[in-house]
């Protein structure tokens, strides 16, 4: 008797962990309703082309702005980036992508960036998701909430992966620090650029399927004193 009743509390617990571990499997796979439409809605490959070579373009062209214009802005919109991210990414930067990673999408809506990829590792595989409101709270200083992190429908802590994103910061030398401001994770940035006529970020907006960011370029010291002593003086 005593040995039935192990028997069926063995094959129970079993049974129960087995289903723990696919229910868990099911759960991990299942894609955001943003990551699904992205997916299933691309545009066709000549479409998904053109919208990466605008990308391309108006990244260079942002790129020249803020070496030589005295202000900058620039507008992207999230079909550029997600047709960049599906044609140019993996055929020209894919030793940059992180291992395991693979078919990164965007949205772009009500002050969020939601990203969402394919992830597989020894420890897991299935789909990461995130919500990051970014914010510039003074200029040149970039703050990113994390709103959401998820591996399919599995809430994740961002404390998993703070350590990861600030090494690679510190590999560029970036200055950074984490923050928690209501009840969110808050990456906040300092951009230092080395030039003397270094451009200053004042402005990042993220609305409806576009994101804008703009500023200006602060003149050397040097400059600016020449300049007021060249001006002409009033008699």
């Amino acid at each position: 008797m005593k040995k039935s009743i192990l028997l069926f509390l063995a094959v129970g617990g079993l049974l129960a962990v087995g289903g723990s571990a696919i229910g868990l499997r099911w759960a991990a796979n299942q894609k955001p309703d943003f990551y699904k439409t992205a997916l299933a809605e691309a545009p066709p490959r000549a479409v998904r082309q053109e919208a990466a070579r605008e990308f391309a373009e108006q990244t260079a062209q942002l790129v020249r702005d803020l070496q030589y214009s005295q202000t900058w802005e620039q507008e992207f919109t999230q079909a550029q980036v997600n047709g960049w991210l599906a044609e140019e990414l993996p055929e020209r930067y894919g030793d940059r992508i992180p291992r395991g990673v693979s078919d990164p999408r965007v949205q772009f809506v009500d002050g969020l960036v939601r990203i969402g990829f394919q992830l597989k590792s020894k420890r897991f595989e299935g789909i990461v998701s995130l919500d990051l409101r970014p914010s510039v709270p003074e200029p040149n200083r970039l703050a990113i909430s994390v709103e959401s992190l998820y591996a399919g429908l599995l809430p994740l802590a961002p404390v998993s992966f703070i350590d990861d994103v600030s090494k690679q910061l510190d590999k560029y030398e970036v200055e950074h620090e984490w923050q928690v401001a209501d009840g969110h994770h808050v990456l906040l940035i300092t951009v230092v650029p080395n030039r003397g006529d270094r451009p200053i970020l004042e402005e990042l907006v993220v609305d409806d399927e576009t994101l804008r960011i703009a500023g200006h370029r602060e003149l050397p010291a040097t400059i600016t004193m020449r300049s007021n002593a060249d001006a002409p003086r009033r008699l």
